[in-house]
């Protein structure tokens, strides 16, 4: 008797094993290419790319962008040695004309800078916090998210990308815009990085005469199944309170009193939260499909 052609063998497989095997197979296939086809992508950054905002070869540059968006999501020691200059090149092609190109450098950005800290320091160098607030206020959604994605990861691991955000902003106003988004990813990077800016000192009396009480308590006590968004909006209202004691005294500041039982619920339950718990990391899903419109070349998948 014949053993069973593998097309009869993978229609009798459990659908859950299957997927199992085929997302292992995805992400073998990622580590397999990003060891082997990350260095000749990053030359081909440099063909495709030349200094003075000028695109030799568009179509070809969107792909290898693509590939190598795909490629960071599974994190490797090529990746790490090569961070260093794959954000060089990252760094040169957001001057780039061409918004997709854009798009694209900025979400490479958003997956290198979070796993090597030497890419984030040359980052700072190239003033990446100054170019990410001007694509998160003027951006499409898609080019804002990853860029808020990428200041997500400055302020992370360096004070400096906090205190300039703080100095170009200093009631932190797109973030407590942000913080209203639909999108719970958005407002889940919104509240950490504000929660990382009210490290700065200053910053929380800066917000004295804003309503960021009132919209951080609406996102933190949302009656929904707890999110990162729900944490992140926690621990920087426990942040912003220990700061300034005054942002919830009925006594200074009454105007914050507009639901009693939401301060004397809520907060308390984000207070004991934030004492509790170990600050939240960041809130970067692996979003990379673009809008129908857009060309193919960005996925989740491989």
């Amino acid at each position: 008797m014949r053993p069973p052609s593998p097309s009869v063998v993978s229609q009798d497989l459990n659908p859950k094993i299957h997927s199992c095997f085929a997302n292992r197979f995805k992400i073998q296939c990622r580590i397999k290419l990003s060891t082997e086809a990350l260095p000749l992508f990053t030359q081909l950054l440099d063909e495709c790319w030349v200094e003075g905002k000028i695109t030799r070869y568009p179509k070809c540059l969107h792909a290898v962008l693509g590939l190598m968006m795909n490629l960071s999501l599974q994190h490797s020691l090529v990746i790490q040695e090569f961070a260093e200059e794959i954000t060089q090149k990252c760094m040169s092609l957001v001057n780039s004309k061409e918004g997709r190109i854009v798009t694209r450098a900025i979400g490479l950005l958003s997956h290198i800078l979070p796993v090597s800290l030497v890419a984030l320091e040359e980052a700072m160098k190239q003033g990446v916090v100054k170019k990410m607030i001007k694509f998160l206020k003027t951006g499409e959604e898609a080019t804002s998210g990853y860029a808020l994605k990428t200041l997500a990861a400055c302020v992370r691991n360096s004070r400096q990308a906090q205190e300039q955000i703080v100095k170009s902003d200093k009631k932190c106003s797109t973030f407590l815009k942000l913080l209203r988004s639909q999108n719970d990813v958005v407002v889940g990077n919104a509240a950490f990085c504000l929660g990382k800016c009210l490290e700065v000192p200053g910053m929380a009396t800066n917000l004295l005469d804003t309503n960021v009480v009132k919209i951080l308590l609406k996102v933190a006590g949302r009656e929904a199944e707890k999110t990162q968004a729900q944490e992140n909006a926690a621990i920087a209202l426990g942040k912003l309170c220990n700061a300034d004691a005054r942002q919830v005294s009925p006594q200074d500041h009454a105007e914050y009193l507009w639901a009693p039982e939401l301060v004397e619920g809520t907060l308390s339950k984000t207070l004991r939260l934030y004492n509790k718990r170990e600050e939240g990391g960041l809130n970067i899903q692996a979003q990379c499909r673009e809008d129908a419109s857009s060309p193919p070349g960005i996925s989740s998948e491989m």
